[in-house]
């Protein structure tokens, strides 16, 4: 069973589970968008973060090579 809450009629709450529900799709939409968005950026940060450690292994061993 949902109840509304008070001064937000989007957000819902759950009773048996005490989760809150926002029925407003085009929040959630967005919500999920940003998320993706971010999960996006963090990969290419460690891909970048790898990268740059590989660099630095070479050079490292340039380096040494002289």
């Amino acid at each position: 069973m949902h109840s509304p809450i008070k001064n937000k009629p989007d957000l819902k709450k759950n009773f048996g589970s005490g989760a809150i529900i926002n029925s407003n799709k085009g929040e959630i939409a967005e919500a999920r968008a940003r998320k993706k968005a971010q999960q996006a950026d963090k990969e290419r940060i460690e891909t970048l973060e790898n990268d740059l450690g590989e660099v630095k292994a070479l050079l490292k061993e340039l380096i040494g090579k002289l």
